[in-house]
């Protein structure tokens, strides 16, 4: 194999695993919506709280499902990105 084949490859398999992972966060749309709704105006949230048992186990898989979730900000109009602290953890807060 050539190094151009691997990188081909392997950006297969990133591809792949990008939609595997936007299933999940497709999976969990409706229980982060229903979390949320249930929260108080003004409550500020991070994605591992809010989803507790329910996170995707993995550092990988958790990443991607906040990469996601921030990438459909958008359909969550009551929510704001508050940024990241100072353990990297990005903070929400319901409007």
């Amino acid at each position: 194999m050539q190094p151009f084949d691997n990188i081909v490859a392997n950006s297969k398999v990133r591809g792949h695993l990008h939609r595997k992972e936007m299933v999940m966060f497709e999976r969990l749309r409706r229980t982060i919506t229903q979390r949320i709704a249930e929260l108080e105006n003004g409550s500020l949230f991070n994605l591992r709280d809010l989803l507790g048992d329910e996170r995707p186990d993995g550092q990988g898989a958790a990443r991607q499902l906040g990469r996601d979730f921030r990438a459909n900000l958008h359909d969550f109009p009551d929510v704001a990105d508050e940024g990241r602290d100072g353990e990297n953890l990005r903070w929400y807060r319901k409007a």
